[in-house]
């Protein structure tokens, strides 16, 4: 009966002299979708052919990359008016959420704002994967279709 070896002793890693692990320090920035819809009262998400219209307008879907994930109100709100500057002077935005199963247009419900307004954190407590989409507060936004080098340069940035 053959005994059984010995299994070899394992070798030991060189220790590296100096060497200090990178700590890992988290973004400053958040990276999500975003939705611009053109009307007051839009309560369902939009289908192909109204997507189209509103990213023609400067509006639709765009993948944001918010430079600090701490910003108040106003940071917030400015961001979005410069990604989208048909809300300019519009008198504010709401935040809305899309519920329900997929597939087809979808209901949305109203995020209601925090303490201290639509802050970022508590956009971003509230919306982990889903899509934000924000919808004027007191008047319909215009919808006519931008110039074509606008519409192309406000959706790369």
């Amino acid at each position: 009966m053959p005994v059984p070896a010995t299994p070899a002793p394992k070798a030991k890693k060189p220790k590296l002299n100096g060497y200090v692990p990178a700590r890992f320090t988290p973004l400053e920035t958040w990276t999500h979708d975003v939705c611009a819809l053109g009307k007051c009262d839009e309560n369902k998400t939009p289908d192909r052919p109204r997507m189209e219209k509103l990213m023609q307008a400067g509006l639709g879907k765009m993948k944001l990359v918010f430079p600090n994930k701490k910003a108040g109100h106003n940071e917030f709100q400015s961001f979005l008016e410069e990604k989208f500057p048909r809300l300019i002077d519009e008198g504010g935005i709401e935040v809305l959420r899309a519920v329900g199963g997929g597939g087809g247009r979808r209901d949305l419900h109203l995020v209601p704002p925090g303490r201290e307004g639509y802050t970022l954190p508590h956009v971003r407590e509230r919306f982990s994967q889903a899509t934000v989409y924000i919808r004027p507060l007191q008047t319909d936004l215009d919808e006519s279709p931008l110039s074509h080098e606008v519409s192309i340069a406000s959706h790369n940035n």
